[in-house]
């Protein structure tokens, strides 16, 4: 081979070479092209999984209204002071703090004193009363502050109690103990004079004075009335009070002894091997802050509603300040706290073999009958009461109640049996349609049509239950109930709950490549369902 060939041959393999470079550089440059194809096509899911669904706050159900605040003047200036300083140290809506010491005032004074309205007509000074508000409106802070005195005095008169308890206790233990010993021995009738004895010392037990009650069952809350004289006050800043009353532990509605408590109608409860319990003059106070799927529960009873469980509550439904609340607050003054203190305690040293009846002077009368004839006449077909008139019929003894717990708070002219006067019943009108606003909103809220009603109570499974995501089936089988039965009964409410922004409907993706039907897919809003 001569030097021209090898020449040849040497440009011949270079090119190759080059050729092959090229066609490596381009596999290299396609395959890098791939993956970054790949790469933005994941990255673009991801992106796509994050961003598909930008949540926003749901909409009510029902569109929300201003509402009237609280008449804070209406108040006598010891608790209307107190009132304004704790909802201004805690930032909080006053209506809160108001509503709050109506309660606790009728808790001091209940089955001590009733109101007269008329020659044949009483009512006793207990109420039922509701605060509606959402999570972090500082409901807790509130009832601590107004309730403290109250716990504060209570401690103070078993700490008092205590050794005579004991004694008392050690005594029928001893007695008891002498009985079985005489029984063992056959000896009949010194074990029969002991028993009539243990009976006496029974009669006559001094038990841990107990005002205030948080959750406690309808079997527990009778025994603590027969405890108490009758006398006991359920408040609590959490709604379980209610789904007690419904039936969770018991799984039957056990409201009895709530209805008679709100009027004075006796008590008596046998059960087996216990002694009958008897409470010829019941009075219970409640004052509950819950959230408003409490009261949609509540409304949605049937049970509750139909024997007037609903209709024996004022409402109240503060504006919230949440988002509008300062981080400086200004202190309770002291003054204000010692005169409210004062107050609470000398209504509960009041003691009253049986109640004294407050009379109203001749002007509060004739502004109370023009009051009672306005909300009677509203009640006609036809007017704005007639569709809750379960409620509007008793708002006018709850009103005679505010006037009498309104003249309590004047301690002076209470303790002079000073009749009610016409500026207190006045201001007792004023609250009176303070609350009628706030229940007749309550009322429109939760008295919607029926498919609002199963709307809600699917949404009410669902909080109380919350994944991130349900099928239609799962969603079927949890809420199922007599207006629910099939998916054809539940795919309008989810429309509305997904109009309303509390559910997104998706497909899932692998479904879409195996190209079969696929279940459908609900994502619940995390702004609203908490996880």
């Amino acid at each position: 081979m001569n030097e021209r060939q090898k020449e040849i041959i040497a440009i011949m393999e270079k090119e190759r070479n080059i050729k092959i470079l090229e066609k490596i550089q381009v596999m290299e440059n396609e395959d890098h092209h791939k993956k970054e194809m790949m790469t933005i096509n994941i990255d673009h899911l991801i992106t796509n999984k994050d961003l598909t669904i930008q949540w926003e706050k749901p909409k009510p159900l029902k569109k929300e209204v201003m509402l009237p605040s609280f008449p804070l003047d209406s108040l006598p200036s010891v608790v209307s002071n107190y009132v304004k300083a704790v909802s201004e140290s805690t930032a909080t809506p006053i209506d809160m703090c108001a509503v709050a010491s109506l309660a606790v005032i009728a808790g001091t004074i209940q089955g001590k004193y009733r109101i007269r309205g008329k020659p044949d007509y009483f009512e006793p000074l207990n109420l039922y009363t509701v605060i509606i508000a959402n999570p972090g409106e500082r409901k807790s802070a509130i009832i601590n502050a107004m309730t403290k005195h109250v716990h504060e005095y209570e401690r103070e008169i078993n700490k008092e109690r205590q050794s005579e308890i004991d004694r008392q206790r050690i005594e029928l233990n001893a007695k008891e103990k002498q009985i079985k010993l005489l029984e063992d021995r056959s000896k009949v009738d010194e074990a029969y004079i002991l028993k009539t004895e243990c009976r006496e010392l029974e009669a006559e037990q001094i038990k841990p004075l107990r005002l205030i009650a948080d959750d406690v069952t309808a079997e527990a809350l009778t025994s603590l009335l027969a405890d108490n004289d009758g006398k006991l006050s359920v408040i609590s800043a959490e709604g379980g009070f209610f789904d007690t009353l419904a039936g969770k532990y018991s799984n039957t509605v056990s409201i009895d002894t709530v209805l008679k408590a709100h009027c004075g109608d006796s008590i008596g409860v046998d059960r087996r091997g216990r002694p009958r319990e008897y409470i010829p003059n019941p009075t219970l106070t409640i004052l509950l802050a819950v959230q408003s799927n409490v009261i949609e529960g509540m409304f949605d009873n049937g049970t509750f509603k139909g024997r007037g469980l609903t209709a024996r509550f004022l409402y109240c439904k503060p504006n919230s300040m949440v988002g509008h609340r300062g981080f400086d607050t200004i202190p309770i003054k002291p003054i204000y706290e010692l005169t409210y203190r004062d107050l609470i305690y000398s209504l509960l040293e009041i003691k009253n073999d049986d109640p004294i009846i407050i009379k109203l002077s001749a002007e509060a009368t004739d502004a109370y009958r023009l009051f009672y004839e306005d909300i009677e006449k509203r009640q006609q077909e036809g007017n704005d009461l007639n569709s809750i008139t379960d409620f509007a019929s008793k708002l006018h003894g709850a009103v005679l109640r505010i006037s009498g717990l309104l003249h309590c708070m004047d301690y002076e002219r209470l303790i002079n049996n000073e009749p009610v006067s016409m500026v207190t019943m006045a201001n007792a009108m004023d609250i009176g349609g303070y609350f009628l606003k706030h229940s007749m909103n309550a009322y429109n809220l939760m008295g919607a049509d029926d498919q609002m009603k199963q709307v809600r109570f699917v949404l009410r499974k669902l909080e109380q239950n919350p994944l991130e995501q349900y099928k239609k089936n799962e969603i079927l089988i949890m809420c199922r109930n007599p207006m629910i039965k099939v998916t054809s009964d539940l795919e309008p409410i989810l429309e509305i709950l997904i109009d309303h922004g509390y559910l997104l409907e998706t497909k899932p993706d692998n479904a879409k490549r195996s190209g079969r039907k696929s279940a459908t897919i609900y994502e619940l809003n995390p702004l609203h369902f908490n996880f």
